[in-house]
């Protein structure tokens, strides 16, 4: 799948909760968003869901970003904000077919 600007049209945000520290003291968690970016969101396939309804393994979601080129690092720490939920990362890889891409799986949590 190629893509295009036009299919980047979803606004992401990647978020890690940061406990700032007040005399010296550990406070509560405050989430504080990393990086912000557009990206296409890709569903599993219908096949794939049924595989994960029986195996009872996690479903995943997966987020298609242009590469940040060193602006910002992805870590498992952090987690993805989408339409006002949040996603743990998973894992990333590089998208060997389309260059210059990034996908970002995260764990759907019902």
């Amino acid at each position: 799948m190629a893509y295009e600007s036009g299919k980047l049209n979803q606004r992401i945000e990647f978020v890690e909760d940061v406990s700032k520290r007040v005399n010296g003291l550990p406070s509560q968690l405050v989430p504080e968003t990393q990086y912000a970016c557009w990206a296409a969101v890709e569903e599993m396939r219908e096949s794939d869901t049924l595989t994960v309804l029986n195996t009872q393994s996690k479903m995943t979601l997966a987020f298609v970003i242009r590469d940040p080129m060193g602006e910002y690092k992805i870590s498992s720490n952090h987690y993805v904000v989408f339409r006002d939920k949040k996603y743990p990362i998973k894992y990333h890889k590089s998208d060997f077919k389309e260059r210059g891409f990034l996908r970002v799986y995260c764990e759907v949590v019902m």
